[in-house]
């Protein structure tokens, strides 16, 4: 097959495969992205987290979230998370989540887009609370994706309350060929920053490597927050942070 042929094929594939819901659109592993649901479509996600410092590594938090797209630029969802404190898991409030796609650009071979986010915690208000407004936006290729996002969090707990912004970067790259019946690898790097708005959390900054392997409506998705030292604030971590998650479309 000659180079303008295959580069031929390799467009129908990404264009068949930007039209199917199942299978096309990815986010970052640490930061949001503007992947919405298809309309009526479900999604599954597992997600663990764990830190790793002192030569051990340690459970922080799991949770189980579960979205449905509503049409094709609006989904809704639940996320039920445990936190892991003093040895024990300790079930959270849970929060109700919703994306919603503003802006859509489809090209050759390629997709942009832009949605803003919404979260806030449900239940009981004696245990902590955590509102998040923000936006993401995403541009995605044959072999390249970048992703940008910044968030807003309050978080209370007691009459305690913290204000954090929250900014990401992310590139990834997919170095084999696009094809549907075959497992498909993007290789992520992203940057992650955490700025405390009233100076009750340090300021910190993540390098973060990531993997993520998908097949069909199907993926698997891991990465590693390296602390970069951007401050001399007390309690900042040098603790690695490592998430892994589990998702599934249908």
């Amino acid at each position: 097959m000659s180079s303008s042929a295959e580069l031929r094929v390799r467009i129908l594939v990404f264009l068949a495969l930007a039209a199917s819901p199942n299978t096309w659109p990815h986010d970052p592993v640490f930061a949001p992205g503007p992947h919405v649901l298809f309309k009526n479509g479900v999604e599954v996600n597992l997600t663990g987290d764990f830190g790793i410092g002192n030569g051990a590594t340690q459970p922080v938090g799991r949770s189980l979230s579960l979205k449905y797209g509503i049409h094709q630029n609006w989904s809704v969802g639940i996320q039920l998370p445990w936190v892991r404190k003093e040895h024990l898991w300790d079930k959270q409030r849970a929060s109700l989540i919703s994306k919603f796609r503003f802006w859509r650009r489809d090209g050759l071979g390629e997709q942009e887009s832009a949605a803003v986010i919404a979260a806030t915690t449900v239940g009981n208000s004696e245990q902590k609370n955590t509102t998040m407004v923000g936006l993401a936006w995403g541009h995605e290729s044959l072999k390249w994706y970048q992703w940008a996002s910044i968030r807003h969090t309050r978080t209370s707990e007691e009459n305690i309350s913290q204000r954090l912004w929250m900014a990401d970067v992310a590139i990834g790259y997919r170095p084999n060929s696009l094809d549907y019946w075959q497992p498909d690898w993007v290789w992520m790097l992203e940057m992650n920053g955490e700025i405390s708005e009233d100076g009750k959390a340090p300021n910190q900054l993540f390098l973060s490597p990531g993997l993520m392997w998908t097949w069909r409506n199907f993926a698997i998705k891991t990465g590693i927050q390296w602390p970069i030292d951007i401050s001399s604030q007390a309690h900042v971590t040098n603790d690695k942070r490592a998430r892994l998650e589990l998702e599934w479309h249908f």
